[in-house]
C-alpha cells in the first residue's frame, strides 16, 4: 500500500508541475502580446500625429503662402494637437517655400 501513495504522490506533484508550466507558458505569452500591442499602439500614435502635423503645415501654406517657422505656429494658429508626453516631434523649416522636415518618433 505504501508504494502505491507514493506513485499517486509522485502523480500529483507531476500533474502540478505540468500544470504551473502551462500557467507560466500562458502568462509569458499574454505578457508579450499586451507590450507587442502597446508598442503598435505608440507607433501608429506617432504616424497620426506626424500626418496631422504635415496636414497643418500644408494648410498653412494653402491659406497664407508660407511654411511656418516653428511648429508652435501650427499649434497656435491651426489648433494642431501634439502629444509631447509621449513623442518627440521633429521640425525643421527649411525656407519658407520648402516643405520642412517632419519626422515624429514615439518615446
Amino acid at each position: 500500500m505504501k508504494l502505491k501513495k507514493e506513485n499517486k504522490s509522485a502523480s500529483v506533484l507531476k500533474t502540478f508541475c505540468i500544470a504551473l508550466g502551462v500557467l507560466v507558458l500562458v502568462f509569458t505569452v499574454t505578457i508579450t502580446a499586451i507590450s507587442s500591442v502597446q508598442s503598435s499602439r505608440k507607433a501608429e500614435n506617432a504616424e497620426i500625429i506626424e500626418t496631422g502635423v504635415r496636414r497643418a503645415a500644408m494648410e498653412c501654406y494653402a491659406n497664407e503662402g508660407f511654411f511656418p517657422e516653428s511648429i508652435d505656429y501650427l499649434i497656435e494658429n491651426y489648433h494642431l494637437y501634439t502629444d509631447t508626453d509621449h513623442c518627440i516631434i521633429h521640425y525643421i523649416a527649411i525656407s519658407s517655400n520648402i516643405m520642412p522636415e517632419i519626422k515624429v518618433i514615439a518615446k
